[in-house]
């Protein structure tokens, strides 16, 4: 569920700065489930954590206009949290 949040809020390089109390509103984890899921995708190379500083992701390999994922819409809503404007 990270990685999505991450992909989502990443720019046309995968690079982007999300703080800990978005990624928990967006995916409903805990502060502790996320630092170990980004400590997981860090060590399983698919991330590069705190490149321009704290809160700084990149994703490897990553290419936006490549592929692409289908997800149930219905959970970030109901949460409070829209897809695109977490606060």
């Amino acid at each position: 569920m990270t990685l999505i949040v991450l992909a989502h809020h990443g720019d046309d390089d995968g690079a982007g700065e999300l703080i800990y109390n978005q990624i928990c509103a967006a995916t409903g984890l805990s502060r502790s489930k996320v630092s170990m899921g980004l400590a997981t995708l860090a060590a399983e190379r698919i991330i590069i954590r705190k490149m321009n500083g704290r809160s700084t992701y990149r994703l490897r390999g990553y290419q936006r206009n490549r592929g692409w994922g289908k997800l149930p819409a219905r959970g970030l809503p109901r949460r409070g949290v829209s897809a695109r404007g977490l606060s």
